[in-house]
């Protein structure tokens, strides 16, 4: 049972990194980068109101 739910967890992982466009595994991120991550982030939720 902890195999699916780890599983299931990564599959969303990776659909959640796909959709906020982070780079793949093993890869680094600047600040700037997390930075604009987190305007498009606010930008997604202003839209949908919360």
């Amino acid at each position: 049972m902890k195999t699916r739910e780890t599983k299931r967890w990564r599959k969303e992982r990776r659909a959640l990194n796909a959709s906020l466009k982070l780079p793949g595994r093993g890869k680094s991120i600047s600040i700037e980068e997390i930075k604009q991550l987190l305007e498009r982030y606010r930008a997604a939720l202003r839209k949908t109101g919360e």
